[in-house]
Formats: C-alpha cells, structure tokens, sequence
C-alpha cells in the first residue's frame, strides 16, 4: 500500500462513525475540530486491487419455487419450468441411502415380517436395513432408510426378494407404491436427488426430470 497508516486512519474512522450512538443535547457539544481527510477514488483503487473486490462477491444461488404437484410430477420453476417424476426420484434417492447406509430412523417398535430364505436378514442388513432374527421365520426391523416408510415395508422387501438389488429393489419398490408426496417433501426429495451421482436418469434409462421450454408450452396452450 501507498500509506498504510493514512488507509488504517481512514478504516478506523468509519467503523468508529458506523456504530456511535446518536446523543441528542440541548445545546451545541463542545468538540475538537478535526481537519476532514478524504481520498482519491484512483488511491483507493492502488489500495485495494479490482481483483480483491471481484473475489468478494459470491454468485446468487438459482431460485427454486414449487409450483405443484399433478398426477405424481413435481412442477417446479428455475429460470425455466422443470417437469419431476416423483416415482423414479423416489427409487433414485431411496437407492442411494440404503447404499451409503444414511439417515437411518429408528422404529418407536419394531417392525415384524415373515420370510422364507435363512440368508435374507444378512442380505437386507447389507442393503442397510437395520433387522435381526426373532423367530425361525420371523424377522424384527428395528431402523429404515428416511424414504422407506414402515407401512410400506413388506412391498420393498417383496421388491428384494425378487430382484436381489439395491438399485433394482427400490425401482420395483417406487414404482409399485406410488408413494403421494406433499408439496414440502417433494421439495426436499428434489434437493436429495441433486445429491445422487445419476440424477438425470433412473436404472433403464429414462429421464428423471425434464426442462420444459417456452415453445412447448405455447405449443400445449394451442392444443387446448
């Protein structure tokens, strides 16, 4: 810097002006008359680099808004209107926790099924379902993955027994329970499938989501 005392000076006068209290006297305060120090605008760009200001200033996050939620689609606006599956989501984000063992809940009790294969507990608690034996045929769930509700436990354990895949399980799964979603968790499941490596398509293929243009809008709205 050119001088760094003046540059301090001039720091420590404008923090001291920013939090002063307002006193308010009947009559004129006495006070020492201070010389009034102002700078160049090009001594304040020598002393503080354009390059520092940019670096400063941090990109604005985009802006999501949910719009609705028809027919098991999540409508959402980000610059343009974005069109969700909320069934493949649902497989995409439920594979996704059971494979990296995540956001666990634990039962207020215990959940009971009854299976036929003696290697299922060991296959279940490897997919990360928390169970254990409590019977020669009878298993105990004690935690599931946050998008695997108790209810609909027996339909993903149907889902595993015949695909035997985590990834394939939570598709048959999401797709034979159609689980309804309110506005907020369909929010929430749309900001857990960014998270997911594959977030654009589901195990076959298909498109999890789509951006709809202006164009196809219009194209819509005549066809009505």
């Amino acid at each position: 810097f050119v001088d760094e005392a003046k540059i301090f000076r001039f720091c420590e006068r404008m923090v001291a002006k920013a939090f002063e209290e307002k006193i308010f006297f009947t009559s004129p305060p006495f006070a020492l008359q201070e010389e009034a120090v102002s700078y160049p605008l090009s001594f304040m760009q020598q002393a503080m680099p354009s390059s520092f200001i940019e670096e400063t200033f941090l990109p604005l996050p985009k802006m999501e808004k949910p719009l609705a939620i028809i027919e098991g689609y999540l409508l959402l606006l980000q610059e343009k209107l974005i069109i969700v599956d909320l069934a493949l989501a649902h497989a995409r984000v439920l594979a996704k926790s059971l494979e990296d063992k995540v956001q666990m809940q634990t039962l207020l009790w215990p959940l009971e099924a009854v299976v036929e294969e003696e290697g299922i507990v060991e296959e279940l608690q490897t997919a990360g379902i928390d169970c254990r034996w409590i019977g020669k045929r009878t298993i105990a769930v004690d935690a599931l993955p946050a998008f695997l509700d108790a209810s609909d436990f027996p339909a993903f354990l149907q889902s595993w027994q015949e695909e035997r895949r985590i990834d394939k399980a939570a598709f048959r799964y999401a797709k034979a329970v159609r689980r309804k979603f309110s506005l907020d968790e369909a929010m929430f499941l749309w900001q857990e499938l960014q998270k997911c490596s594959q977030s654009n398509t589901d195990i076959s293929g298909k498109k999890i989501w789509a951006v709809v243009c202006g164009k196809e809008i219009k194209h819509l709205l005549e066809d009505l």
